[in-house]
């Protein structure tokens, strides 16, 4: 498969308040003739002490969360697209608990993964190999929710 490096088309959506929802919708494109990879480095999207995005948990949001959008590269709309490989690199060094898992969504709310993130952070590797609108991304824990610190996320 041909990649072909894609940027983020859309603005982030940021909040800094720690009790409203945030949702951080990013398009990330896709050309259907020549397959695609999408790459970002969220330090540009860092807000107060963390090193990323962070989602889930009180300190973050519980219901906050990460829309991955499949979007026409010439429109900007939102269409259904291709998702491949999602590489996510996180760590769960956020609030008092070490107890988070990305929790990983099709567009109709039914689950394509769950995974473990780790307190030292790590690179979390998920082959999804559908298309859809979008994929949503939540941190969820034990009791419900917990924050996790989203770093870099790569779709190819």
């Amino acid at each position: 498969m041909k990649l072909l490096l894609q940027t983020v088309l859309a603005t982030t959506l940021l909040s800094t308040s720690v009790s409203s929802m945030a949702a951080y919708d990013i398009k990330v494109g896709s050309n259907y003739d020549s397959n695609y990879a999408f790459n970002s480095d969220f330090s540009r999207y860092v807000t107060g002490i963390h090193d990323g995005i962070c989602i889930g948990g009180e300190l973050c949001g519980a219901a906050s969360y990460i829309r991955l959008l499949q979007s026409d590269a010439w429109s900007g709309n939102v269409e259904r697209g291709y998702f491949g490989t999602l590489e996510i690199t996180a760590h769960d060094q956020v609030g008092d608990k070490t107890r988070a898992k990305l929790l990983v969504l099709r567009s109709d709310g039914t689950k394509i993964a769950e995974r473990d993130v780790k307190r030292a952070g790590s690179v979390i590797k998920i082959d999804i190999d559908e298309f859809d609108y979008y994929i949503q991304l939540k941190s969820i824990g034990k009791d419900g929710t917990d924050e996790t610190v989203i770093q870099k996320i790569r779709l190819y």
